[in-house]
């Protein structure tokens, strides 16, 4: 999906349509983005997977090049976002960041204390990405991460830095926006 705006939106219509539940900021319980499988690639202007309700993902591969600009994140969603499997990539500026909400695998949420070019490969564990924009954030999640393992982020093949997976949600870095995350 390439985006001028958002990449997949779950909002109960058109912000045009006069619908209550497309208010930006409204929760809906009944708005779920779900991912069970595939591969789902996103380059989005705005966010990346936004959902006014939730979202689920149990399998499959989801890539997120999100927005380089602090106003939307690679993911934007108003109640949950629950990842019991597959692969989550989603990078993207650090001002809107969210990370999963429940995880039964590994779910974490870097901030880079730069901004990093369009190219850089960033790696961590098994897992390896190279972002097609600027990015700030990074959110990976994967079943290969394991609580209490100690792992290396590096980019470009050069060490960034070192965490301890201390619980399956981590946040490694802080923003460097004045924005901060939910919205």
């Amino acid at each position: 999906i390439l985006a001028s705006d958002d990449g997949i939106n779950i909002n109960g219509g058109s912000t045009n349509s006069g619908n209550p539940s497309a208010v930006s900021g409204k929760v809906n319980n009944d708005y779920i983005l779900t991912i069970n499988g595939g591969e789902i690639y996103v380059n989005a202007l705005g966010d990346g997977l936004d959902s006014n309700g939730s979202i689920k993902m149990t399998g499959g591969s989801v890539y997120v090049d999100g927005p380089t600009d602090n106003g939307n994140g690679a993911l934007d969603y108003n109640d949950t976002f629950e990842i019991t499997g597959g692969t989550l990539i989603a990078s993207g500026s650090s001002g809107m960041a969210l990370n999963t909400t429940t995880a039964s695998q590994g779910s974490i949420l870097i901030y880079f204390s730069s901004t990093q070019a369009a190219g850089t490969k960033v790696t961590i564990g098994d897992i390896s990405y190279t972002p097609s924009k600027a990015f700030s954030s990074i959110v990976i999640s994967a079943a290969s991460f394991s609580s209490e393992n100690n792992y290396t982020v590096s980019l470009n093949g050069a060490t960034y830095t070192t965490f301890t997976l201390s619980k399956n949600i981590t946040t490694v870095g802080t923003s460097n926006s004045s924005m901060g995350g939910r919205r």
